[in-house]
């Protein structure tokens, strides 16, 4: 169906990104960093985040290398976050200035500014030339109702994320959203910075939380924007909930359901297609940098029984997957020492 399209910009403001990752495309001209107050957003010592987010969401397809992230084909506005709320909400209106189409934020604010909530307001209602951009929030893994802590992101307008694990329920640490949108986070592989960084090496898959399950949102986001370029925000934000799988009873849920992504079926809507051919079976995932090594099989959510799909069903959506291994021999988890609430790794 869709790669994606460089006309959709999807923005993420993190902690700093490894510019120079050999997975990650070219950051848009229109980079910034709030931290520094220039425009080369790169990380800095303790700045693991952002890299690894931005490849769940970006990272390259087609050159041999890696993983392949949910929209490769749309353009990358890296945009690191200050020290304030005011700098928050600054970085979301930079990415509205520069027509982000989507903004992913995979940080949290409990008891969300004045400031914040306004941007995320202006975002979702004036970006994208009037259409709106989809503002996506990691909802955070304490374990609390995102609504009762007043987190940012429960505030209207967005859509947080949950996390599931690889048994498809609920992780028992994620904060929970009546209308939140569930997504597999945690195992995956994903970029790291190529000096530092959550493992040793380009890549690791010791990243997760809702800060994992937030970009695969944002990237599916991304993917329908790209098929239908003249869907509001507000019509991204429902196709992505109604389509989604219910996987679990909880009172805690609207209609009493977890809804998690179903990147398939919210495509086919998207282009018009059924949404009934796209039924969650197994299929085969395989490491583009290993093309000797013998498919990894995943409920990934994804394929059509004719075996047609998106360009997203080359990832893991039902489980949480590890495509090659080789991050996890490699993986030498480190504490990132940042002390803001603002990075919501596992």
């Amino acid at each position: 169906m869709s790669a994606g399209r460089p006309e959709v910009v999807l923005a993420i403001i993190d902690d700093g990104f490894d510019l120079d990752h050999e997975d990650l495309p070219e950051a848009h001209p229109d980079a910034a960093d709030f931290a520094d107050g220039d425009d080369h957003p790169a990380a800095g010592p303790l700045d693991d985040h952002g890299t690894a987010v931005a490849g769940i969401a970006l990272a390259r397809a087609g050159n041999g290398r890696g993983m392949v992230g949910f929209c490769p084909g749309c353009s990358f506005l890296p945009i690191r976050r200050g020290a304030t709320d005011l700098d928050d909400a600054l970085a979301i209106a930079h990415a509205v200035d520069h027509e982000a189409s989507v903004i992913n934020c995979s940080w949290g604010q409990s008891g969300a500014s004045l400031a914040v909530t306004a941007a995320i307001g202006h975002a979702a209602e004036h970006g994208r030339d009037g259409k709106g951009a989809v503002v996506v929030f990691a909802a955070g893994n304490g374990g609390d109702d995102i609504e009762a802590i007043a987190d940012v992101s429960a505030t209207a307008g967005g859509l947080a994320v949950m996390a599931t694990g690889p048994d498809d329920q609920l992780r028992p640490d994620s904060n929970v959203g009546r209308y939140a949108l569930a997504a597999p986070a945690g195992g995956q592989l994903t970029t790291d910075r190529t000096l530092g960084g959550y493992a040793v090496g380009p890549y690791t898959d010791d990243f997760g939380g809702t800060s994992g399950g937030a970009p695969v949102v944002s990237g599916t986001a991304a993917l329908f924007i790209a098929v239908a370029p003249q869907a509001t925000a507000s019509e991204v934000r429902a196709a992505l909930l109604e389509t989604a799988d219910r996987v679990a009873d909880d009172v805690r849920f609207e209609g009493g359901a977890l809804r998690r992504l179903h990147a398939g079926r919210a495509l086919a809507r998207a282009d018009g297609r059924d949404e009934s051919a796209f039924t969650t079976e197994r299929c085969a995932m395989r490491a583009l940098g290993e093309p000797d090594r013998p498919p990894l099989e995943a409920d990934c959510a994804m394929r059509a029984p004719d075996g047609s799909g998106t360009h997203a069903g080359w990832w893991s959506m039902g489980a949480a997957l590890t495509l090659s291994g080789l991050a996890r021999r490699l993986a030498a988890r480190r504490a990132t020492g940042r002390a803001r609430c603002a990075v919501r790794a596992r």
